[in-house]
């Protein structure tokens, strides 16, 4: 679920959790905030993440990532650890870029159903510029 708020989105990650539950907050592996301009509070219940994105230039950026478990707690072992999945992250965002740089690219419009939280931070970043 991705939620709109004034200068920033949330967005809920839920898990594979089979466990039948009328309480939604069982299932939830993750509260994902995203603050504009550039801070992303990962909330999970082994702990926090923080990524801290840094433009250097138009065509690159310094991505910091932090993690804070609770202490005695651990990531579940049943998903791939946080480091794993920063670097795929990562590695897609770059291939994205790539793929925006080409000549057979040409933009197009926002899909309502995938991209409500990128078209959020775009009118946020139109807005601060403006």
């Amino acid at each position: 679920k991705i939620k709109l708020i004034k200068n920033g989105i949330l967005q809920v990650g839920y898990g594979k959790n089979k466990k039948k539950s009328i309480n939604e907050i069982d299932n939830v592996y993750a509260y994902y905030y995203f603050i504009f301009p550039n801070i992303m509070l990962n909330f999970y219940k082994w702990g926090i993440s923080i990524n801290i994105i840094e433009p250097i230039r138009k065509d690159k950026t310094r991505i910091k990532f932090l993690s804070y478990p609770i202490e005695g707690m651990s990531q579940p072992s049943n998903y791939a650890g946080i480091e794993t999945i920063e670097k795929e992250d990562q590695k897609i965002v770059s291939n994205v870029q790539k793929g925006i740089r080409s000549n057979f690219y040409d933009r197009g419009r926002y899909s309502v159903q995938f991209e409500k939280g990128l078209h959020h931070f775009h009118r946020l970043i139109s807005r601060y510029l403006n």
